[in-house]
């Protein structure tokens, strides 16, 4: 939740007894004045309203499954990728290697990018790009164009490897807001993507 650091004084002597609801677990974000670890500053909630639950939940089950989804389009192709492409089993298999070492690549800055830009950001450009480069794989493999292919699955890789860091970690949100565990249906969009 984002949160502006003021100056202790006077006006907010008082707010140490105000109990904080800008901890995720409240009905409402009313932005009480919660008290920090460091006695020369407090912080106030800049967040004046709280997702409900549902929204949350269906966020996350749309990128848990579109995900899913957009991995399932690629991956049920294997063999005709093969073919149209004139490769050999080994030659293949250093191809869709190429998905899961550009997930690593980008798993690893997730949290960074999350933290800097906010999920939301992150989830549009991240998806877009994904789009994007699954829309392209067809005509550059159509084409029988190995590099542009290689190039594109690296495009692709990386950004639903952050996808999927996106869809947990709203899907965190909506677990815990919600009074019964959310993951095991979130988990099951991915399986019904697939």
């Amino acid at each position: 939740h984002l949160c502006t650091e003021r100056r202790s004084g006077p006006e907010v002597a008082d707010a140490g007894n105000e109990q904080d609801r800008c901890d995720g677990q409240s009905a409402e974000m009313s932005c009480h004045v919660r008290q920090c670890d460091r006695p020369s500053a407090t912080y106030a909630c800049a967040m004046t309203s709280k997702p409900k639950v549902g929204v949350l939940f269906a966020v996350s089950f749309t990128f848990f499954f579109a995900r899913a989804f957009m991995f399932a389009t690629w991956v049920s192709r294997g063999p005709e990728v093969k073919d149209l492409l004139g490769l050999n089993t080994v030659q293949m298999g250093v191809l869709t290697m190429l998905y899961p070492a550009a997930g690593l690549l980008g798993i690893s800055y997730a949290s960074a990018l999350v933290q800097r830009f906010g999920s939301r950001a992150v989830a549009a450009t991240i998806f877009a790009m994904g789009s994007v480069s699954l829309a392209l794989l067809g005509p550059a493999i159509s084409s029988g164009q190995v590099l542009l292919t290689s190039v594109l699955l690296l495009t692709f890789g990386g950004p639903m490897a952050i996808a999927d860091f996106v869809a947990n970690y709203e899907g965190n949100f909506a677990d815990r807001a919600s009074r019964h565990s959310l993951f095991p249906a979130l988990h099951g969009a991915y399986g019904v993507g697939m």
